[in-house]
């Protein structure tokens, strides 16, 4: 996905020449495990583009006796993969979904991929994979939050809201950084008196 408030090759801002071979993956993940590090998280970029490095990652973490893992991803194939998911443990697999509303997922993201996501998130609860959504809240999709909670108090999942971060560089837009950041950014808080209509006071 190519949504429309991430650097272009993610956080480190650059493309790279190729993937880190296997046997370095798994070098760092025993050398981790050594000194005794219990909690990995899967991410990227994309993870699930290479779904054969996570289930080798996820193999070796495993082996090593650790259930501590997450697996962050945008959804948009795990449904293709939750046999394979089934058969590791995993602490929780996080999908990042921003709207349900295919137009303005297709604006945020520029793919048409939404049914997919959601047929992931759906075929996760089906299966008995403990998820979380990931939620980045922003003026355009503000109003979505409403129907992705209902959403997860319907399957029983969680959902964690994320500010939109202000990046320095954004290729994607005609605004500057700035401009782009002042325009879109959403304060969470905001949603704080209808939460507390509906759920009670924070405990």
């Amino acid at each position: 996905m190519k949504c429309e408030y991430c650097p272009t090759y993610g956080e480190n801002w650059e493309s790279t020449d190729g993937l880190l071979p296997e046997d370095k993956v798994l070098q760092a993940i025993r050398i981790a495990h050594k000194i005794g590090i219990q909690s990995f998280r899967i991410s990227g970029g994309e993870p699930m583009i290479f779904p054969e490095r996570v289930f080798m990652i996820l193999d070796e973490l495993n082996k090593l006796g650790i259930t501590d893992i997450i697996l962050n991803t945008n959804g948009f194939n795990t449904h293709k993969h939750i046999e394979e998911l089934k058969q590791y443990k995993i602490r929780k697999v996080k999908i990042s979904v921003d709207t349900l509303d295919k137009n303005l997922f297709k604006e945020i993201t520029n793919t048409n991929k939404l049914d997919d996501v959601v047929k992931s998130i759906k075929d996760l609860r089906i299966s008995n994979i403990p998820q979380e959504l990931n939620m980045v809240v922003f003026k355009k999709n503000a109003n979505e939050f409403w129907k992705i909670l209902d959403m997860c108090v319907e399957y029983d999942i969680s959902i964690k809201l994320l500010d939109l971060v202000y990046y320095d560089i954004l290729v994607r837009n005609s605004e500057t950084p700035e401009q782009y950041w002042r325009r879109e950014y959403f304060h969470l808080e905001e949603f704080i008196p209808e939460l507390t209509k509906r759920f009670g006071e924070p405990k």
